[in-house]
C-alpha cells in the first residue's frame, strides 16, 4: 500500500475527478439517447415505407355495364420491387348514393421480384349479394359501381396500392 502525501493525493483526486467527469459525460449521452428514441417513438406519427409492390395499370376489356351473370373483364399490372408476402384485398363498393360495401375478400399471396406481372382477371356479378346489415340476399340495384384492389404488405408498415375498376349495373335487366 501506498503511502499518501500531499504530493501523490493531489494526483489521486485528479483521477479520481476525471473518472467521475467520463462517467457524467458516459450518463449524459445515455440520457440524450432515451430521449431521442422517446421522441422518436412517442411524438413523431409512423409513417409508412415505400411500397415493396404497385399496381400500374387496370383497364377494361369490353362492356363495363352489366347485369346480374354477366362478366366483367379486366387486366391489372403489377410492379413487384422486391419479393415478400402480400395480402390483396378485394372489395365491391356501390358508388351511386348511398355509398355501400357490398361484399370484399382478402388472398394472401407470395411473389417473386423485382418483376413485373399482368394479370387478367374476370368477375361474374351474381345473381344476389348478401346484405351486410342482416345477410338476407339482396338483387343489384342499377347504379354505378367500384371493384377495388388493395395490396400490402404482411410483414411490414407500408404505403398500400390501390386500384379502382368502374362499372355499372344497368336498369334494364330482368
Amino acid at each position: 500500500m501506498a503511502v499518501v502525501t500531499p504530493d501523490n493525493l493531489a494526483a489521486q483526486q485528479q483521477d479520481v475527478n476525471r473518472l467521475f467527469r467520463h462517467q457524467k459525460i458516459a450518463l449524459t449521452v445515455i440520457a440524450l439517447l432515451f430521449s431521442v428514441a422517446w421522441l422518436y417513438l412517442t411524438i413523431l406519427p409512423e409513417r409508412p415505407g415505400r411500397a415493396l409492390m404497385r399496381f400500374t395499370q387496370a383497364v377494361t376489356i369490353g362492356p363495363t355495364a352489366l347485369c346480374p351473370g354477366e362478366t366483367l373483364h379486366y387486366d391489372l399490372g403489377l410492379m413487384v420491387n422486391r419479393g415478400g408476402v402480400f395480402d390483396l384485398d378485394v372489395a365491391v363498393w356501390r358508388v351511386t348514393p348511398p355509398a355501400t360495401v357490398v361484399f370484399s375478400s382478402s388472398r394472401r399471396m407470395v411473389f417473386d421480384g423485382p418483376a413485373e406481372y399482368r394479370l387478367a382477371r374476370e368477375w361474374t356479378v351474381p345473381a344476389f349479394y348478401s346484405s351486410p346489415l342482416d345477410g338476407s340476399p339482396e338483387h343489384w340495384a342499377a347504379g354505378n359501381y367500384e371493384r377495388r384492389h388493395a395490396i400490402s404488405t404482411v410483414s411490414r408498415s407500408t404505403e398500400p396500392s390501390i386500384v379502382t375498376i368502374p362499372f355499372s349495373i344497368r336498369g334494364d335487366c330482368e
